[in-house]
């Protein structure tokens, strides 16, 4: 690994470790200042403001990174079309909203007769479509000190907004979601002011819009059902059972989610490097991959037996004992870190080298099979631990596409994955060296 690379990684690792900090005390201090009734329907806000914005979004945080990676001069074409996706992003959550009273969502009794309510609403899923597209610029710049400085004042900013709604206005699900509006526009003008940087860098690359589009709509189909795929299970737990069951289901992903945070250190700069190898005929990413990969199972494995060992006493600890309930489900889907681990690094490289619909293919069994499962296993009585296993179940499957997909386009033989092993055992032997070395401080003169 270059000194330039390592550098680059240890100012993402410490930016993510900071954003992670503070994403999970604001939820915490939001859980326990709501409880778990609230909780449960703030989370259900949330899980459907996740899916509608990146729906909305028309794959074009990866479709930024992708073009903008690969010519500055793309950058006026593609903030033409992100203007264009921001006006789509408004009206379709304004017609969104006006349609939810009618859905069997936890939230639905609420915005009944409450234009106000659904206002706000259609205002933080609109508002948090930009907080996803425009940081591509930023990660395909390679400027990754500003994307962890960027991304750590948007976490700061939430759980500010968040716990103070709750403290100065009470703890009302809703004063969340307003505050949580007013951040993001906040945000996004922050980051258009950033971005503007990147203007004349270099002249005008014609890409047309329908380039554009069509790239982001091939990807963007996978993402959404990613999305449907686990964070539709708290819309079905909600719907089929209570808010409370919806709140703990609710803390199980968010620590599942936890064990993705490495994908979040090296995303960007290991698809800036897969980009660049697939335009340099002399050096091959296949290797890179195959090391990538077996780096990140070995990672998974890891974090999965330290947190069995751990939630039992950290959840209770963080969220309270009201949360307690949340222990065994969060156990049994931080599992799934595994297998969605691995076929996150297979998404990436399928996207860099221009085959989104890939990642589309596979998410989409994903996307039918895991809200399936889940409705299924909550339906017949198995409840929360239920919906957890359905989610290890799909991960599973997720896992075993991507890895027959990846094959198929690296052609991978018994030669490269010895190598690829060697490769790992290298790295790890050096970073026990480095990690021996630090501890033993300076030598001494």
């Amino acid at each position: 690994m270059s000194r330039k690379l390592s550098g680059q990684l240890g100012v993402l690792g410490s930016g993510v470790a900071i954003g992670f900090a503070l994403r999970l005390v604001q939820s915490a201090l939001v859980a326990r200042l709501l409880g778990i009734n609230e909780f449960g329907k703030f989370a259900t806000v949330a899980a459907l403001m996740a899916i509608v914005s990146r729906l909305n979004d028309l794959g074009l945080p990866n479709t930024v990174a992708y073009y903008f990676r690969r010519s500055r001069g793309a950058f006026r074409p593609l903030m033409r079309v992100a203007y264009l996706d921001f006006i789509l992003c408004w009206v379709v959550s304004l017609a969104l909203v006006a349609l939810l009273p009618r859905f069997p969502l936890a939230i639905s009794p609420d915005l009944r007769d409450a234009p106000v309510r659904q206002l706000i609403l259609a205002a933080y899923i609109a508002v948090n479509t930009p907080t996803w597209i425009l940081p591509g610029f930023v990660t395909a710049a390679a400027d990754y000190t500003a994307y962890a400085r960027l991304t750590n004042l948007d976490a700061g900013l939430q759980a500010l907004f968040s716990v103070s709604a709750c403290l100065v206005l009470g703890p009302s699900y809703f004063h969340v979601v307003a505050a949580l509006a007013v951040e993001q526009c906040l945000m996004t003008c922050v980051y258009l002011w950033f971005v503007r940087r990147y203007s004349g860098l270099a002249p005008d690359d014609p890409v047309s819009p329908r380039e554009i589009i069509s790239y982001g709509v091939r990807l963007q189909w996978g993402v959404v059902m990613k999305l449907i795929s686990s964070r539709a299970d708290i819309l079905t737990v909600g719907a089929l059972t209570n808010a409370r069951l919806a709140g703990l289901y609710s803390v199980a992903l968010n620590i599942r989610d936890i064990g993705l945070l490495p994908q979040s250190v090296y995303a960007a700069p290991f698809q800036n490097l897969v980009i660049d190898r697939s335009r340099d005929e002399k050096i091959s990413d296949r290797p890179a991959v195959m090391t990538g990969l077996l780096l990140q199972l070995l990672l998974s494995i890891a974090m999965a037996v330290a947190a069995a060992l751990a939630l039992p006493l950290l959840i209770p600890a963080v969220y309270g004992s009201a949360f307690q309930a949340a222990v065994a489900p969060a156990v049994v889907l931080f599992a799934s870190v595994v297998f969605l681990g691995p076929a996150g690094l297979c998404w990436m490289t399928f996207n860099a080298k221009g085959r989104p619909h890939l990642t589309s293919l596979q998410l989409t069994a994903a996307g039918i099979v895991g809200p399936g499962l889940t409705y299924l296993l909550i339906k017949t009585g198995h409840g929360l631990l239920g919906a957890a296993w359905g989610g290890v179940a799909t991960a599973a499957l997720t896992f075993i596409l991507c890895i027959v997909f990846l094959q198929r386009l690296q052609h991978y033989r018994r030669e490269d994955i010895r190598a690829g092993w060697k490769r790992v055992r290298s790295l790890m032997d050096a970073a026990v060296l480095r990690a021996k070395s630090a501890l033993a401080g300076p030598p001494r003169g």
